[in-house]
């Protein structure tokens, strides 16, 4: 089996899964009734809520690269875009695979950077 093949099944897969997981979480749902209620909604609230989310991420971002940087031996320090990205894509995997994020938060910061994965693990633990 070719790289392409399997990389095309692993997109179909996706995409079926993905599909069926859907009709799941939406069948009996009366799609017209969930229409009306965002139509009829204040989505001003919708902002505060946004600004408080990303200000929250940011905090949790900033205080990790605080942690990796007070780990002992001379690093190149982990940006906070690197930082921010990997707490994002944590919080990704978490809905997936619970507890799973924690570890791929860790694996992505250690493969951006110079830290290594059980020191990068070690600061999400704590």
């Amino acid at each position: 089996m070719t790289a392409r093949l399997k990389t095309t099944l692993a997109l179909v897969g996706s995409f079926v899964l993905g599909g069926g997981l859907l009709w799941l979480a939406l069948r009996g749902v009366d799609l017209s009734a969930v229409g009306d209620a965002l139509v009829g909604a204040n989505w001003w609230w919708a902002l505060p809520l946004v600004a408080v989310t990303i200000a929250s991420h940011a905090l949790r971002a900033w205080r990790w690269q605080f942690l990796l940087d007070a780990m002992p031996g001379e690093r190149e320090r982990v940006t906070f875009g690197n930082a921010f990205a990997s707490l994002l894509i944590g919080y990704l995997v978490n809905q997936a695979a619970p507890r799973l994020g924690e570890v791929a938060r860790a694996v992505n910061v250690a493969s951006r950077s110079e830290h290594t994965f059980s020191g990068a693990f070690g600061t999400v633990v704590a």
